[in-house]
């Protein structure tokens, strides 16, 4: 910003100055009150952290997720989840055979083409 020699900022001026020496000040007793509380309170022990049971806990943890509804959604959504995984009536089959994988016997080395004549690789033209 240019400096100019504005009239009216020489008179604002002389209002900004006034209203800084007129500033109120605290009182002597005021400040020497403040810095004996101030002293006071640095003084103090800090509180002990109070002891957070497992309901407490627990309360927080179903806050955290969105409440009773929603960890009812979500307690429900992971027991169907798990009902369906473990009631398919093909699982204990993948299982026993993943347990007992045995890569040499599910090798399948006969050809893709077997059965199949040439003919498809003959062209009509």
């Amino acid at each position: 910003m240019a400096d100019h020699d504005d009239p009216l900022d020489a008179e604002l001026d002389v209002f900004f100055n006034a209203a800084k020496r007129l500033a109120p000040r605290p009182s002597e007793d005021l400040q020497a009150r403040i810095l004996m509380e101030a002293t006071r309170a640095q003084q103090r022990p800090a509180p002990k952290p109070a002891r957070v049971s497992v309901f407490e806990m627990l309360k927080d943890f179903v806050a955290d997720l969105g409440g009773a509804p929603a960890t009812a959604g979500l307690a429900t959504a992971a027991l169907v989840g798990a009902y369906i995984g473990f009631s398919a009536p093909e699982w204990p089959e993948p299982m026993s055979s993943w347990i007992n994988a045995d890569t040499s016997l599910d090798a399948d080395f006969t050809d893709p083409f077997a059965g199949l004549d040439y003919s498809f690789l003959e062209s009509d033209t």
